[in-house]
């Protein structure tokens, strides 16, 4: 294991000789089992044979399991102290997050998201940094891209994934204002600096992996990166251990710490610095050079330096010593021990810890007083003087402590007073600095006490936590082994009922064998279809009426199995029916088809069961009835009401049905749209409802009538009466009344059409041709039409005067008949072009020739008449007689030319006022319709003022509104898309729809449908008309519908997913019986249903794997579905080569199963057959669109191919009966061809 570790560090360049061992032996064992391998130096030898085996391993190692906001009440309890984070700083400060061991970095980006959510506008305040680090390249790669799979965002509501996340296909990519905010960089936490100056550290689920000594460094690591009084979070199943001094704990339930000020020094230890032997390098010789004179100046002071010296580290260990140390170093009685606290001058032993302890502290080098003590009787003095070692070739902290020996100087005996007092105050001074080192060395030793006490109660009360533990398990322990001892009892108990139940059962088998015969006679001769049905799904037996129903005999029965039977569409059905037969339970008001043998469909209910023979199902018996004639009278009833509903719903016209007693039951959305009552305030009432009062009394009486004398009078007609609409006004209708008798009585219908428009459009047409008539006969000018051919039609009485003929003779003639010979080519091609759309009129002078000879000169002013499909139907032309007035009654022929104009202006505006008459009538049909409309509709200007609104907003008057701006009364919020959209409508005339949301009348938020459309005048667009309606509930609908088909396609997965299970548990079955099976024959014959029910199963793994549930990509099925097969057969050392090209294709679930059982009996028979005595061999399949939605599957291997005399319809192959079967299932063709090159198969079927 080590020499695996050691190749992992050396290829990753990372330390994992750190890591707690046991977990990365699971690791490492879990790798070896899916490799199959045994031993860990057999997994060396792999590692060493396959190198990019170690990358497969260091992806092990990192469990990068992440996802969005994951455990959300830790992040609900990390955003309190965001805010407080927030509330700390000022605007433009910077905020530092550091996220380590954050893998594909969704925990780094559901920080970002949570800052983003906590500042919203503000965010742009602040400089937001978040350190996104790990080891593992791969998964920054990934993070950095900031596209992530729907699966990772499962936490995040609908509502965050549109505002942080734009989706692109099946991935969601983070918005670039979060991407912005983040910094993804590779970092060791254990070897490299780290980030420094932050406000928070998240280290979630990373201590894990860690020993206890490493996760204390990177504590403290930890407070050295961050700010004071900032934050540290970590996962709910890790803690601070010993550290308690650096961080104090704010949340104890989401694991969140804050940092403390320490007088304690931790050292921040990485590797890079202490140059760990991680890689070992090969030892290069050690060449001498000459010395610099620096260096010999550096060896000259250290080989002469006069004061003894020694070296210790940070345990106060003796490392080294320089010099003769006798006078202050000694060996204590006892255990040897080189700490120099036990080995010091007990004199010099307070003053050494005191500068020991303001070193540690300080970290600069001190110096003491001179101090004295006593040995072998002689008082000495030293100076002790402490220094921390520069550098070090490892991780420990070493200092340099140097007794500097002080000599006093000794006078002569006799010593004056002064000396005497001199040398007396000297001690005092000496005494009273001893006694404030005493005490400062007493305050330390009371703190370090102190300290001590407090990590000894966290690790007793840890040790309690830990002891509660393990008697929490020793009891569960207990309670399991009762529980145990219980279950064994029970079973014993069962064991012995069920012998007993055994030998009862041998008793009754004799008196089934009497009663079989019985039961054979009535088995045969009962109306209803029996069948018994082995497990392996042939018959056991049937009776007569079950042959008789499905028209086989019963030696052709013995041929079929019970899924032949079975109508395709029923299959899985009778699956899943079977496996709850299987299970022993009596399965009730089964309903299914059945196929015939004449193919023709039958469809039965009925009951199931299973018949055992002790312990053991031997056989499935059902008991059917024939339900097919019912079937399909359901089905036509089904259809026909289907219909019924349909031109119900959808007709324009009104559909009401009353009953005998005249009362409405059936109310159709025309007849709400016509008479104006919804349905639930109208079913119940009376006929008479909707209609006027003068009808009531003759309905009554005719409906009486009708009811007792059964004479129908109105019945079956169509009459023009008048309706009752629900705001009172009364308008012309068209009834059709019908009527019929069921069981629950009469009922009447009547089909009605509001033919308010066509009558007014009639009386216009009336009058109109009633004035056109009028002033056809009556005018002073001729005047006729004319056939497109150029005969008359119609003329009046002054052209007949003017040309001298008469009607009869007049309408027998052509325009060329009475045309001057000279005008008749000019005419002829204004007409034509008349006709031909060039002109729409024309006018011109010209000569006619009257029937007594005379030449008639005229004006003639003609134009096309078109009907109202714009096709043209005939000529009118007015003719005007110049020839007498054309030069001396010049004046009067234009006083009545003006004359006649004017007359023909004065009817013009005649009509133009009964226009604006009914143009009026219109405007006020319009206002009462957009008033009581359930919707806004607004008319406004091109300066954006309202010209009209069908209702009063609440506080303002009409007059207030008309005139002032539309934006004065929108949502601030959703100023810019109304302008924009008002904008956008004037400019390009198209109207526009869009979909908003603002605060309604109850002040809750709603979502609004806003049309606007161009009104235009004169061709110019001068105003819009913007209707606007509440489609909150819609809206409503529309979610849950969304969540009702979410919830239809989990469940649907899960049942595709259980089904997928249980075929593996039935191919897992087929392939232990294979294990023990007799006989190779049934072995084999056992493989290939194995074969076939795997095959099922990728098709519903297939399923549930993917977004649609009914859909199956082809390629990725067919090449899923040969890797394993191949990957079975391989294991005989057979290696085929897969050639699939097949294009991206999506098919439903009933084409896909027979094919992929198709290319399951394809591949396993080339496996089979095609290369005897070969270890190697190609297979080939592809796909080709022949027409619309029918394609053509070639498969091919290179093979021996088919023996020479081998005919395909005499070959009794299981094999070929099934891809004949499967074919036919999906109506298509197949055509086989074999040589010696290899056996091809070319399959055209329809999906």
């Amino acid at each position: 294991m080590e020499q695996v570790l050691k190749l992992l560090s050396q290829r990753n360049e990372i330390d994992f000789t750190r890591y707690k061992p046991s977990t990365i032996k699971r690791r490492l064992e879990k790798r070896m089992e899916e490799l199959k391998i045994a031993s860990f130096d057999a997994y060396l030898n792999y590692i060493k044979e396959n190198s990019e085996e170690l990358d497969h391993l260091f992806s092990m190692v990192l469990i990068g399991v992440t996802e969005f906001f994951r455990d959300k009440d830790a992040y609900e309890g990390l955003s309190k102290f965001l805010k407080k984070i927030i509330s700390n700083k000022k605007k433009d400060d910077v905020i530092r997050i550091w996220s380590v061991g954050c893998a594909t970095g969704e925990e780094a980006y559901s920080i970002a998201i949570l800052l983003s959510k906590i500042l919203k506008e503000r965010i742009s305040h602040y400089k937001i940094q978040v350190f996104a680090t790990d080891i593992n390249h791969k998964a920054l790669k990934a993070g950095r891209s900031g596209i992530f799979p729907e699966s990772s965002l499962k936490m995040l509501s609908a509502k965050d994934r549109e505002m942080f996340f734009n989706k692109k296909g099946k991935e969601y990519e983070v918005k670039k204002f979060i991407r912005q905010m983040m910094l993804f960089s590779r970092h060791d936490i254990i070897s490299d600096p780290p980030f420094v100056k932050l406000d928070l550290i998240t280290c979630r689920n990373l201590f894990i992996y860690f020993d206890n000594a490493l996760q204390q460094e990177v504590i403290s690591i930890f407070h050295y990166a961050l700010n004071p009084n900032s934050y540290l979070c970590l996962g709910k199943s890790e803690n601070l251990g010993q550290l308690t001094e650096l961080f104090s704990t704010v949340d104890r339930k989401h694991k969140i710490f804050q940092r403390k000020r320490s007088n304690h020094l931790y050292k921040l230890r990485l590797s890079k610095i202490r140059q760990h032997e991680l890689f070992p390098v090969n030892e290069k010789p050690e060449i001498k050079k000459e010395a610099s004179l620096l260096e010999m100046a550096k060896d000259t002071i250290f080989n002469t330096f006069d004061h003894p010296f020694v070296v210790i580290n940070d345990s106060y260990d003796l490392m080294e010593t320089h010099g003769d140390v006798r006078l202050y170093l000694g060996v204590s009685a006892g255990t040897m021990n080189a700490n120099i606290l036990k080995m010091i001058n007990k004199e010099l032993r307070l003053e050494f810890r005191t500068l020991m302890s303001k070193v540690l502290k300080s970290g600069i080098s001190l110096e003491s007083n001179a101090v004295g003590f006593n040995i072998f009787g002689e008082q000495h003095y030293v100076k002790l003087a402490i220094k921390p070692i520069l550098y070090s070739n490892n991780d420990a902290e070493f200092y340099l402590v140097i007794f500097e020996k002080v000599e006093i100087e000794k006078g002569g005996f006799s010593k004056s007073k002064s000396q005497i007092k001199e040398e007396t105050r000297q001690r005092i001074l000496e005494l009273e600095h001893e006694l404030a080192a005493a005490k400062e060395h007493l305050q330390n030793f009371t703190e370090e006490l102190e300290f001590n006490y407090e990590e000894l109660q966290s690790l007793n009360e840890e040790l309690q936590s830990v002891n509660e533990e393990l008697k929490s398990s020793n009891e569960e322990l207990e309670t399991s082994n009762e529980e145990l001892h219980s279950s064994n009892e029970e079973l014993f108990s069962a064991n012995a009922e069920l012998e007993h139940a055994n030998e009862n059962l041998v008793k009754k088998e004799q008196q089934i064998g009497e009663s079989e015969a019985r039961y054979r006679d009535l088995f045969d001769n009962a109306h209803d279809m029996i069948q018994s049905v082995r497990p392996d799904g042939k018959f056991e037996y049937v009776n007569k009426a079950w042959l008789k129903t499905l028209g086989y005999t019963k030696k052709e029965v013995q041929k079929l199995i019970v899924w032949d039977i079975i109508h395709p569409s029923s299959v899985k059905h009778c699956e899943k029916l079977f496996q709850q037969v299987m299970s022993g339970r009596l399965v009730k008001n089964i309903e299914t088809t059945f196929v015939a043998k004449d193919g023709s469909r039958v469809e039965v209910s009925g009951n199931a069961t299973v018949r055992k023979l002790g312990n053991k199902i031997v056989a499935t018996q059902g008991i059917f009835h024939n339900v097919t004639e019912n079937k399909m009278v359901e089905l036509a009833l089904q259809e026909s009401e289907e219909r019924y509903r349909t031109l119900n719903d959808s007709a324009f016209d009104a559909i009401i049905i009353g009953d005998a007693k005249g009362k409405i039951i059936s109310w159709n959305m025309g007849a709400e749209i016509i008479f104006g009552y919804k349905p639930a305030e109208i079913i119940g009432k009376l006929l008479t409802t909707v209609m006027p009062k003068s009808y009531r009394e003759r309905h009554n009486m005719g409906f009486q009538r009708y009811v007792t004398t059964k004479k129908p009078i109105y019945i079956g007609k169509v009459l023009e009466l008048e309706g009752l609409r629900k705001n009172g006004e009364v308008f012309p209708l068209e009834i059709n009344l019908t009527s019929w008798k069921t069981d629950r009585g009469q009922f009447f219908s009547g089909i009605i059409r509001d033919i308010t428009e066509r009558k007014n459009a009639e009386l216009a047409l009336k009058e109109s041709e009633e004035q056109f008539k009028n002033l056809f006969e009556s005018a002073p000018i001729g005047m006729g039409t004319v056939s497109l051919k150029g005969k008359f039609l119609r003329v009046n009485q002054s052209l007949l005067n003017m040309m001298g003929y008469s009607e009869q003779q007049m309408k027998k003639m052509t325009i060329a008949d009475i045309t001057h010979p000279d005008d008749i080519q000019n005419s002829l091609e204004l007409i034509k072009k008349l006709t031909s759309g060039k002109i729409d009129h024309f006018q011109i002078e010209k000569k006619h020739v009257a029937k007594n000879g005379k030449i008639i000169h005229s004006l003639l002013k003609a134009a096309l008449q078109r009907n109202t499909k714009g096709e043209p139907i005939h000529l009118i032309g007015q003719l005007l007689d110049i020839t007498e007035s054309k030069k001396a009654e010049q004046e009067r022929i234009r006083a009545e030319i003006a004359e006649e104009i004017n007359r023909i202006l004065q009817q013009e505006i005649e009509e133009r006022k009964k226009v604006e008459l009914a143009l009026k009538h219109s405007e006020a049909q319009f206002r009462s319709l957009a008033q009581n409309a359930p919707v806004l509709i607004i008319r406004i200007n091109k300066k954006g003022d309202l010209e009209y609104i069908n209702r009063v907003f609440p506080g303002f008057k009409m007059e207030e509104l008309i005139g002032s701006s539309v934006y004065n009364f929108i949502d601030p919020s959703n100023k810019k898309i109304y302008k924009e959209n008002l904008q956008g409508v004037f400019k390009t005339g198209k109207p526009i729809t869009f979909e908003v949301q603002g605060y309604g009348p109850d002040r809750k938020i709603h979502w609004y449908e806003t049309r606007i459309a161009p009104i235009k005048s004169i061709g110019k667009i001068d105003s819009v008309v913007l209707i606007t309606s509440d489609i909150t509930e819609n809206k409503n609908a529309q979610e849950e519908i969304k969540k009702s088909l979410a919830e239809k396609e989990v469940l649907l997965k899960e049942v595709h997913h259980r089904v997928k299970n249980n075929l593996q548990i039935v191919s897992s079955l087929l392939n232990l019986q294979a294990d023990t099976a007799g006989s190779k024959e049934l072995a084999s014959l056992l493989r290939d249903s194995q074969g076939r029910i795997r095959t099922m199963s990728v098709t519903h793994e297939s399923l549930y794997q993917r977004d649609s549930l009914t859909q199956i990509d082809l390629k990725a099925y067919i090449a899923q579905l040969i890797d394993g097969i191949i990957e079975v057969d391989a294991r005989r050392g057979l290696k085929v080569k897969l050639d699939i090209s097949v294009p991206e294709i999506y098919l439903q679930i009933d084409t896909m199963v027979p094919i992929g059982l198709m290319v399951n009996e394809l591949v396993t028979n080339s496996l089979k057959h095609a290369f005897v005595k070969r270890k190697r061999g190609c297979i080939n399949v592809s796909l080709k669109k022949a027409k619309d939605k029918e394609y053509i599957l070639s498969y091919s291997d290179d093979g021996i191919g088919l023996p020479k005399n081998f005919e395909k319809e005499k070959s009794k192959s299981l094999g070929m009966e099934l891809i004949d079967c499967f074919v036919e299932q999906l109506e298509g063709k197949i055509s086989l061809t074999s040589n010696n090159k290899g056996l091809q198969y070319s399959i055209r079927f329809k999906s």
